[in-house]
């Protein structure tokens, strides 16, 4: 499962038209066109049987990691429903795409039994799960009290104490969940599991606009491109427009509105045209209307609005209207 963001200008108030603007004003002065955002991925495992004094069921349990963009911070593992009548059975090591692996838990709580448990282990959570004592619901670092652990089929290296290290091969691929209980007369389960990735992103340096404009709309269309249109800067009021390709990361100009025109309205309409209504020019409000067709670049005259309006809202409505 993967976290994203979008930023859509179907149907814009004036008070998101306005931070649009703000945003592309940004743009020109801090030439950055790309505002990501940091995300939290979570990556669900499914129920694990844990077997006396053998491999658990599944063994391993995978989660096939796929999206995760950006630089990792934080590798975390949840577990949910964890029960067992003799918890220093337990060894559980996570192993990356790597091969990397680290212990999870291995050891711990000694015979005190755990009953239906929620534990995260966290690189950065406050202690250890205790060694002897009862383990309970909470946020806990990676805890392993056996010295020597064999490394789980596949794993490269020595068995680690952090998490988070093993997003150092990468993280997108197949993470893999080993459980095991180590000795005779003890059973338990967990009812799921799942790996928790951070990652932070930060601005993307990409071309400026190449004419710089206060007061544009900007558009995103269907095929993923932005439409800026209109604005005004030292030279005056601008009817131009341009194109932004996030692919190549590259600006195009497109065909010029008939008006020049700011602070108006552009609305994303059903059929994938862009409607573009009042605003002001040099002399005042003004109520003429324009279509934007992205299939072929040009703007064709639509019908006016009753009463010329500048810095209005504009709501595309379920019927179309």
């Amino acid at each position: 499962m993967k976290s994203s963001f979008l930023l859509c200008d179907r149907g814009i108030g004036m008070a998101s038209r306005h931070a649009w603007s703000v945003l592309v004003s940004f743009l020109v002065v801090s030439l950055f066109t790309t505002l990501a955002h940091g995300a939290l991925y979570e990556f669900a495992g499914g129920a694990i049987t844990i077997v006396d004094n053998a491999p658990a069921s599944p063994y391993p349990s995978s989660v096939t990691v796929s999206g995760v963009t950006g630089t990792v911070t934080s590798v975390r593992v949840k577990l949910t429903g964890l029960s067992h009548t003799f918890p220093a059975d337990i060894d559980m090591f996570l192993v990356a795409p790597s091969g990397a692996v680290s212990a999870v838990l291995s050891d711990a709580g000694l015979n005190v039994a755990v009953v239906n448990a929620t534990l995260v282990f966290d690189d950065n959570g406050p202690t250890a799960v205790p060694q002897i004592g009862p383990l309970v619901t909470g946020t806990w670092k990676p805890t392993n009290f056996e010295i020597v652990e064999p490394l789980p089929p596949g794993a490269t290296g020595t068995i680690g104490l952090n998490l988070t290290a093993l997003a150092a091969g990468g993280v997108n691929g197949v993470w893999k969940l080993f459980v095991s209980d180590d000795t005779a007369g003890d059973v338990g389960s967990i009812a799921s599991w799942s790996l928790l990735i951070q990652s932070s992103v930060s601005f993307v340096a990409a071309a400026p606009l190449p004419v710089a404009r206060d007061g544009p709309t900007t558009t995103l269309l269907d095929s993923g491109k932005l439409l800026v249109a209109g604005g005004s800067n030292s030279s005056g009021v601008l009817a131009s427009a341009v194109l932004f390709d996030p692919v190549a990361g590259a600006w195009t100009a497109t065909a010029s509105m008939a008006a020049q025109r700011t602070h108006h309205t552009a609305s994303m309409l059903l059929n994938g045209k862009v409607l573009v209504a009042g605003g002001k020019n040099a002399v005042g409000a003004i109520s003429g209307a324009e279509l934007y067709d992205p299939a072929t670049g040009t703007w064709s005259a639509t019908g006016p609005l009753g009463t010329a309006r500048e810095s209005a809202s504009a709501t595309v409505l379920g019927n179309g209207k």
